[in-house]
């Protein structure tokens, strides 16, 4: 049996509207957390640098490194907290 959470919401459309809308506003605050504010706070770049040159082993390990690697406004490299 499927539950239905919050129960206070209910079933039908007008029920379905407010998860959706729950739901966009909830993945909305988080994007922009993420990719506005806490950058901003800690001081780092959130641009993806990409290397157009050298071989694909040293490319590839770039893009990976990139996962947890991020540059600071100040051009230097700092673990990526988000």
């Amino acid at each position: 049996m499927r539950t239905i959470h919050p129960k206070s919401w209910g079933q039908g459309w007008g029920s379905y509207g407010k998860r959706y809308g729950a739901s966009f506003a909830d993945n909305s605050i988080g994007t922009y957390m993420t990719t506005a504010i806490f950058p901003s706070i800690l001081h780092e770049d959130p641009r993806y640098y990409q290397m157009a040159k050298g071989p694909v082993s040293r490319r590839a390990y770039h893009a990976v490194e990139r996962l947890f690697v991020t540059r600071t406004e100040f051009r230097k490299y700092a673990f990526q907290l988000f």
